[in-house]
């Protein structure tokens, strides 16, 4: 183990509305506080003489910046005072010193992993921060802040001395990592949100990598700096700002991690003219910068499938340099200047950190689990046992219960958001796995017991949601002791929403009520790869294909098939948020979404035997195992078992990191349907026709 929970690195924990947050504050490092400020003339002035700023533009940009900030800062900044006895405006020029800079030259080396790069797909994080003027080791007094402010999300900030109330690099108690990079750019005179704040603002209001974005776009920004964002959910997004210039980029598709160091891949190329020539030629004299990121590249490909925290640490030690001694340079990822480092596991909310005198990486780090730090906003984790806290999130599909005992439910496209993603020659259709979670969910509703199985389910109609027009449904439920017969009816409706025939059957099951199934797979269960490997998922769909299938049902990662008949893929739990207008986060006894996941999965299998499309219509038994948690990474196993005329019969099993079965299916059906032309045939044999196995030649392609 590369870290040392006994390390003694400065850690504090605050709680309360912003003044109490303060005093707290102000209480517990008034000594630090008094030696930074007795040290600062010494330790700025050399650093500001070398930037060409003087005392007086160091004022008017303190002034400035000061009245960006919202109010809650000012008065965590008066509790400081009035707890330590320093004036506000001394703890304001501390608090703000590394904002009235941005865009000073820096070091800095990040990287992201997840998914097949890593041990589980869980995302790693990690973070070197490096300070190139000498002069500030005298002021440097690094801490580890865990913030626990009223009405805000909790999270850990690591700063680089007292009064730093921003952040640089941290995590919130929802699984999402920030840390900032700063390249090397012309300084951005103009008056901009101070960027250690907008962090702060990001990590204190954030859940997901989707609304850390939308508060940046709604930011003032300026300066100079690459911003990296990781998810539990496995993620990763970076943010380049390059004055008044902007740009993103992700993870390539095919890769499953990110880079970034000091110098601009993307914003850079919005500047135009002199500033653009300028910019571009600046990008190609960060040697130093260059060499690091290609060295994380190499590193993470090297590691490639098992990297976990403790590679992450290795990589951060790293002072591989061509030419070099092992020792560290400005070249390497552990810089000589090396101030702060740290390596972030979202899904487990754990930290590795070190921070002090240069290279701090090389130095005994400490690993936190900030659950109990973060209280009761920690989402549960683990992974290691099938018991998990009570999800949270209401049930959206069970409908209102009438007084005859049913409950209807209406669909209606500006409700149910996600079927404008999942279509049917043109025609948004409720997808089969939404329905086996509809009957699920009454069956629950109606009995108050929890769902073990799902049996006998059959797809006799598939429900159409025309645009203007809602559907009118419901469900009926007999219960037979812990057995619940249900049967889906709902109306059928002309193209100008004219009800043609009202309270058709469409889906019909058995749902069994009981604990979930307590199982783990067997040892090597998910080992098998077929002679191709792992192939990117997204190139199993067709272009402009009859059936439409977008953003929230493309979840799963990749598929290896074992043999003609036998494929294995890796998919990662969703966020259950923005799938219906009026509730906020879902909640499901089997996630339709990861449910429609397996689905295509098993649909490949029957496209590899008879290249027809294959659509849900049966599923004879689906147990419920663990139930996984938002940012999981599963695995599932599914196989070909018979054809039966038109009908192919399949099994699948899914499980978790820790080998927790999620779910078992057996005799799970679909229909083959002829709905490809022969130029979408054709694709699909090139996509997905695994090149080890020898049945290249169809009738049908």
């Amino acid at each position: 183990m590369p870290s040392d929970s006994t390390a003694s690195i400065p850690l504090l924990v605050l709680s309360g509305k912003p003044y109490e947050v303060g005093k707290q504050y102000g209480t517990l490092l008034r000594p630090e506080i008094a030696r930074a400020i007795a040290v600062e003339d010494e330790a700025i002035c050399p650093m500001l003489e070398k930037l060409g700023v003087s005392g007086p533009q160091m004022q008017e940009r303190m002034r400035g910046l000061s009245a960006l900030l919202p109010s809650d800062v000012h008065e965590e900044i008066r509790g400081i005072a009035d707890a330590s006895g320093f004036p506000r405006e001394t703890l304001l020029y501390h608090t703000l010193i590394l904002d009235i800079l941005s865009g000073s030259p820096i070091g800095c080396s990040q990287f992201a992993a997840f998914g097949r790069a890593t041990e589980g797909g869980r995302l790693i994080h990690g973070h070197n921060l490096d300070v190139p003027y000498r002069s500030l080791a005298k002021f440097m007094q690094p801490a580890c802040v865990v913030y626990r402010r009223e009405g805000r999300i909790p999270y850990v900030s690591l700063t680089f001395w007292p009064a730093a109330l921003g952040v640089c690099s941290g995590m919130n108690a929802e699984g999402l990592s920030l840390g900032v990079n700063v390249p090397v750019a012309p300084m951005d005179q103009r008056l901009f949100y101070p960027l250690t704040f907008q962090n702060r603002e990001v990590l204190s209001r954030a859940s997901t990598v989707e609304a850390a974005t939308g508060l940046l776009e709604g930011t003032l920004r300026g300066g100079s700096w690459n911003l990296m964002l990781a998810h539990r959910s496995g993620q990763a997004r970076v943010w380049e700002q390059a004055g008044p210039y902007s740009g993103q980029y992700l993870a390539h598709p095919e890769q499953d991690f990110a880079v970034t160091t000091n110098h601009f891949r993307v914003a850079h190329k919005a500047a135009k003219g002199h500033e653009a020539v300028a910019l571009e030629m600046l990008q190609d004299l960060q040697e130093d910068s260059l060499h690091r990121y290609r060295r994380l590249e190499q590193l993470v490909r090297e590691k490639w499938g098992r990297i976990n925290l403790d590679t992450a640490v290795e990589f951060l030690r790293d002072c591989g340099d061509p030419g070099g001694e092992g020792l560290p340079t400005m070249k390497t990822i552990c810089r000589a200047d090396n101030a702060l480092s740290m390596a972030y596991e979202p899904a487990a909310l754990t930290l590795d950190f070190t921070m002090g005198p240069a290279p701090a990486a090389l130095a005994q780090r400490r690993r936190l689990k900030l659950m109990p730090l973060f209280q009761d906003r920690a989402p549960d984790m683990g992974g290691t046992s099938h018991e998990v806290a009570e999800p949270s999130g209401q049930f959206p599909m069970q409908g209102k219960i009438r007084e005859d005992g049913v409950w209807a439910r209406t669909f209606d496209l500006d409700e149910d958001v996600y079927l404008q993603e999942h279509r049917v020659n043109g025609t948004p259709v409720l997808p089969g796995a939404m329905a086996i979670e509809w009957l699920a969910e009454v069956a629950a509703a109606s009995s108050g017991g929890s769902v073990a199985e799902i049996r006998q389910v059959s797809l006799e109609k598939f429900i159409r949601v025309k645009p203007h027009h809602p559907t009118n449904a419901y469900v009926q439920s007999v219960s037979k002791g812990e057995v619940l017969e249900l049967s889906a009816y709902a109306d059928i409706l002309h193209p100008k929403g004219t009800v043609l025939r009202s309270g058709v059957l469409h889906y019909r099951g058995e749902v069994h009520l009981g604990p979930p199934l307590r199982k783990r797979v067997d040892s090597g269960f998910g080992e098998a790869r077929g002679p191709d490997g792992e192939i990117a998922f997204s190139r199993s769909y067709v272009k402009d294909a009859y059936f439409h299938v977008g953003a929230p049902f493309r979840i799963v990662d990749w598929i290896s098939y074992v043999n003609p008949h036998e494929a294995i893929a890796s998919l990662r739990v969703p966020e259950p948020v923005g799938y219906f207008a009026s509730i906020p986060r879902a909640r499901f006894w089997v996630d339709p979404f990861l449910l429609d996941g397996y689905f295509q999965l098993v649909g490949t299998l029957g496209i590899l035997h008879n290249l027809r499309a294959p659509v849900p219509k049966s599923a004879g038994r689906l147990m419920l195992g663990r139930t996984p948690q938002p940012g999981e990474r599963l695995w599932c196993r599914a196989t070909l078992d018979r054809e039966e005329g038109e009908l192919l019969y399949y099994t699948f099993t899914v499980w978790d990191a820790a080998g927790w079965v999620c779910l078992e299916a057996q005799d799970y059906c679909s229909i083959s349907v002829d709905a490809y032309t022969p130029d979408q045939k054709a694709f699909l044999v090139k996509s997905l026709e695994p090149s080890g196995f020898a049945r290249a030649r169809r009738k049908h392609a």
